[in-house]
């Protein structure tokens, strides 16, 4: 049985070019120092194919480091990652990564809890950013269970209060309203905004924004073919849907 010779080992950007005997190889620095794959050196060919299979796997499991280089991943971020790149190795990858604790669903899903509650998210907002890794659903509700129903009121509470300060120069229903749907996107339930904004205090300072908005609406029926009745109506209707409440729109109409 004849061996395979290493012809030469030449050292490229990210990877070594070794050229042997019967074919050229792109092979990791692991695999050339594991298996000290240096000139002249020889190799059964099941020795070398032992070679060539750790270096398959080295080849993905580097890949998967450097995909972990830009930011933390899920267990099935991670089995689809390498799959889409094409590995079929992907369970040995995976479970070396495991056994490094590089990869711990776990961990991440309390990583994230953490992290989103110190931005102010809601429980919601939080579990839809694990379903979006791939975190099992069970792994999920276990981390999500540190969010208490206190500290999502306390924070939805804080944050409702300081957009409320950001809103004062429109109607307190549009405020509410806007508040509202805000509260929503940052993922806090429901229920406990609405609890939250019967705890708010609102200021109305719309009454400048409410001139403005009638004396545009004004110019604009002036520029259609309606009657008085229907241009009241016209503009009652817009200023309501805006939020403003109807006695103060009565009262600059008279």
């Amino acid at each position: 049985m004849n061996n395979i010779k290493i012809i030469s080992v030449e050292a490229k950007k990210g990877y070594y070019l070794v050229t042997t005997s019967e074919n050229d190889y792109k092979f990791e620095e692991d695999t050339i120092v594991k298996y000290e794959v240096f000139n002249d050196k020889e190799f059964t060919k099941a020795e070398f194919n032992k070679i060539l299979s750790f270096n398959d796997n080295q080849v993905a499991f580097n890949k998967a480091l450097r995909y972990l280089g830009y930011g933390p991943r899920s267990k099935m971020e991670m089995l689809k990652y390498l799959k889409e790149k094409g590995f079929n190795n992907y369970k040995d990858v995976i479970k070396r990564l495991s056994e490094y604790g590089y990869i711990d669903d776990k961990k991440l899903a309390k990583d994230m809890v953490s992290y989103y509650i110190d931005l102010k998210k809601g429980p919601l907002y939080i579990l839809k950013k694990m379903n979006e890794k791939a975190i099992s659903d069970e792994v999920a509700s276990v981390a999500i269970n540190e969010y208490s129903k206190d500290l999502e009121e306390e924070l939805c509470l804080e944050l409702s209060k300081d957009l409320a300060t950001k809103l004062s120069e429109y109607p307190v229903k549009k405020q509410k309203t806007t508040l509202y749907s805000r509260l929503i996107s940052k993922g806090y339930p429901p229920d406990v905004i609405r609890h939250t904004i019967e705890k708010t205090e609102f200021v109305d300072e719309s009454d400048s924004n409410l001139v403005k908005d009638y004396e545009k609406l004004k110019a604009k029926v002036s520029k259609k073919e309606l009657s008085e009745y229907e241009a009241r109506n016209y503009i009652v209707e817009h200023l309501l849907a805006k939020g403003y409440e109807y006695k103060k729109i009565k009262d600059i109409l008279e």
